[in-house]
């Protein structure tokens, strides 16, 4: 029978020092997060636009598009959180990603209202998983004496 050494990764990341890789991994989130954010908001600026270039008599006509990537993302989170813990943090991030990318560019094709509702629904479906996963993927190599930091400072209690 073989010699196993059996060794406790956990301990492993938690006495470790922050490395380049961490630091790579955090700015890499950092980066997926911005685009999440950004695309979260760009129908709010275009929004404009497209109610003029679509000529829409009444501009309410457009609420639903407002209202459909915060559905997917309601739907996203706790599905793709799921995949993540299932099937791995960065297959789960890879999916999430590619399904925001993926609806965000099918959003230039569409030509109606409806149409743009549902490539937004299935936009914030990957919006919604990326959050989760990145959150559990960083605080996953971060050390533990790390993952929870705060200001140096006492919180103070709130006065009633």
């Amino acid at each position: 029978m073989a010699n196993t050494t059996v060794i406790d990764v956990s301990s492993v990341v938690d006495q470790a020092k922050v490395s380049s890789f961490t630091l790579r991994l955090v700015a890499v989130a950092a980066f997926i997060i911005f685009l999440d954010g950004y695309d979260i908001n760009n129908i709010g600026y275009v929004a404009p636009a497209m109610i003029r270039a679509w000529q829409l008599p009444d501009p309410s006509v457009f609420g639903p598009v407002f209202g459909a990537s915060p559905l997917g993302i309601l739907l996203g989170a706790p599905l793709l959180g799921y995949i993540g813990d299932r099937f791995g943090r960065k297959k789960a991030i890879f999916i999430a990603c590619l399904i925001f990318s993926v609806f965000t560019w099918a959003a230039v094709l569409t030509s109606s209202v409806r149409e743009l509702v549902v490539v937004r629904f299935l936009c914030g479906i990957g919006i919604g998983g990326v959050m989760p996963n990145l959150i559990a993927l960083v605080a996953e190599y971060a050390p533990k004496r790390l993952r929870a930091t705060r200001s140096a400072r006492p919180a103070r209690s709130p006065r009633y």
